[in-house]
């Protein structure tokens, strides 16, 4: 049977050295998860925040027709616009 010695910050601490090495090795791979996630993370971000973000046809299309005047836009969707809203 092992021992037990209250550590620093009222933790309990494996005396056996073995037990504290596998403590140590699975302390290490739960936080190389969240590092790994982490870095997933922050690349996602940087591909999002580079892109560049066009607007789409339907946008474009939309954003035209609200610069137009109201007349000139009721003219222009009732000899191209096929799919009114």
């Amino acid at each position: 049977m092992s021992t037990v010695a209250i550590g620093a910050g009222s933790r309990w601490l494996p005396t056996d050295k073995a037990k504290a090495k596998r403590a140590t090795r699975a302390f290490a791979v739960a936080h190389a998860d969240v590092l790994i996630v982490g870095a997933l993370m922050a690349v996602g971000l940087a591909l999002r925040l580079a892109v560049s973000r066009g607007l789409w046809l339907d946008e474009a299309t939309s954003v035209g027709q609200a610069k137009m005047g109201f007349t000139q836009m009721i003219a222009y969707m009732r000899a191209t616009d096929v799919h009114p809203p």
